[in-house]
Formats: structure tokens, C-alpha cells, sequence
């Protein structure tokens, strides 16, 4: 009799106890996907405050950037929020009297979740206009971003980024 009980605990437990349930794990994908196209609007709108707020705010957090004439990192919450505050200033007033605009475009997105973290990997297509000119440059980059999950929201944690069309002209193979 304890076998067949047994046998019947498992056999009703084994799915909800083993089984991942999709329909959350789809959730939460949309919600990191979310956080991200949020930053890329707030990153071409410099918008500070909404910047900002995507990140946890820790002393390990980081953002680091490659392309071929080096590499960049900020380290800690303080260093990226006072580096994004100078360089949103900063651009802003460029964009002022250049007539410039930026558009950034995540793409081919894979999202891995687990219960306080995720990890999402795209690439951003980059496109830069000018009011009253023809001139268009676009770049892309491939990024790979940590999160945690801090009161039931996810936040960056890290942000690592290769602009992949500055290596383009190295060729294939070297």
C-alpha cells in the first residue's frame, strides 16, 4: 500500500515539483526585454533619471565598452551614474547645436532566467541623423547584460558592449 501511494505522490507531484512553468519564464523575458528597449530609449534621449533607474545600485555593478581603439569600463554605482550625468549633459548640448538624433535598435535577443537573475544577449543597431543633412551612420554593437531581480523588478547589473562594426574593416581571419 505505501508503494502504490508513493508511486501516486509521484505521479501527481512530478509535473508542478520538476516542470519549469513556460508561461513565467516567457513573462519575465518580456520584462527584462522591456528594461532593456527602456534603456535604449532613455540612452538616446538622454534621459538620466530613467537611465539610471534601470540599474541596482551596488558597488560592483559595471558597464564596459570595446572597440578597436580600446576598451572603457565604470566600475560601481557612483562612477556610472556620474559618467552617464556627464556624458547625457554633454551630449545633449552637442545634439543642440548639431541638429542630431539617436535611435538605438535591439535585435536577435536570446534571454536566459533563473529565480534572481538573467542574462540577455542582442545586438543594437545604432543610427545617427542630422536635422537638414542626408547624412546617416549607423553602428553595431553586440551587448551581453546581467540582471537581478531586486522587490520583484529586474535591474542591470552589468553591461558589457562590443562595437563589432569598428572591427569590420580587419577582415575576416586576422
Amino acid at each position: 500500500m505505501k508503494t502504490k501511494v508513493i508511486l501516486m505522490l509521484i505521479l501527481f507531484l512530478s509535473p508542478g515539483a520538476f516542470c519549469q512553468d513556460e508561461t513565467n519564464t516567457e513573462k519575465e523575458k518580456e520584462a527584462i526585454k522591456a528594461v532593456i528597449e527602456g534603456l535604449l530609449k532613455d540612452h538616446a534621449e538622454c534621459d538620466y533619471e530613467g537611465w539610471t533607474s534601470a540599474w541596482i545600485n551596488q558597488p560592483y555593478i559595471f558597464i564596459s565598452y570595446t572597440d578597436k581603439s580600446g576598451h572603457r569600463i565604470r566600475k560601481g554605482w557612483n562612477e556610472i551614474k556620474e559618467g552617464a550625468k556627464n556624458s547625457f549633459t554633454r551630449t545633449m548640448e552637442e545634439d543642440r547645436k548639431s541638429g542630431r538624433s539617436l535611435s538605438l535598435d535591439g535585435y536577435e535577443y536570446t534571454i536566459r532566467v533563473y529565480s534572481e537573475s538573467a542574462w540577455a544577449q542582442f545586438k543594437i543597431r545604432w543610427t545617427e541623423r542630422y536635422k537638414g543633412k542626408e547624412e546617416i551612420k549607423e553602428w553595431i554593437t553586440f551587448e551581453n547584460y546581467s540582471f537581478e531581480k531586486t522587490d520583484s523588478k529586474w535591474k542591470i547589473a552589468s553591461i558589457s558592449a562590443v562595437n563589432v562594426t569598428s572591427f569590420e574593416e580587419i577582415g575576416e581571419g586576422n
